[in-house]
């Protein structure tokens, strides 16, 4: 692994944990002194994250992470319907049952956790069910444009100011998909599915407004 990946890497952990926040500029010096590497494999790694639409920069501030946009969100969460519709589609022929009990590991772990607060683990926990069924669709394609996708969302704003309060629902509608690939029944599976995204995308986009006037009203 080269410096450039490693330090890639670690920026990707230091946004995850919200020691980099949205908005906020990013000191080259400063970032060089914390991950404890040189400025180059840095500016490096920063590059390619603009490249990849999560950092911004110009000559007159420098490196920044985004922000995320109501435009945005429509779009990501329409990349991941078309995505997962799909994916589900193909795993109802494929899914078996050893499968099915690492989705019912995983429903016992969700239920769980969404009764604490909002966390990066439970955040996780929901990405590992959305993720083994993208898997299950046999393209591999599917399930790594999914995970790029999900960073991007994890990133650009904390969750735990968006989800907060959709636990119970989200739980609900995880098992609905569930049920339905234990079933066989691939058209429930992809209304379930695409209910479940589209229901996440108003919660998300209802709190960014939110966010949005207040940060208008100063």
């Amino acid at each position: 692994m080269t410096k450039t990946i490693r330090t890639y890497t670690m920026i990707k952990e230091f946004i995850l944990e919200n020691r980099i926040r949205p908005g906020e500029r990013i000191y080259i010096e400063d970032l060089s002194k914390k991950l404890n590497i040189s400025t180059t494999p840095l500016r490096e790694a920063l590059n390619r994250l603009v490249q990849e639409g999560f950092v911004n920069h110009n000559s007159h501030r420098g490196y920044v992470l985004q922000v995320i946009t109501t435009a945005q969100v429509e779009k990501l969460y329409g990349f991941c319907e078309a995505l997962e519709t799909y994916a589900i589609e193909q795993a109802v022929s494929n899914v078996t049952p050893s499968d099915l009990a690492d989705l019912q590991k995983n429903l016992l772990r969700y239920k769980k956790i969404i009764e604490e607060s909002y966390s990066r683990e439970r955040f996780l926990i929901n990405n590992e069910f959305h993720l083994k069924i993208a898997k299950l669709s046999g393209n591999e394609l599917i399930a790594d444009n999914l995970a790029r996708t999900f960073e991007k969302l994890v990133w650009k704003w904390k969750l735990e100011n968006i989800v907060h309060g959709r636990g119970p629902a989200a739980y609900d509608e995880h098992m609905a998909i569930y049920s339905s690939l234990e079933t066989r029944d691939a058209q429930s599976a992809v209304t379930s599915i695409r209910n479940h995204i589209i229901n996440t995308k108003t919660n998300v986009l209802k709190m960014l407004k939110m966010r949005e006037e207040l940060f208008e009203r100063g």
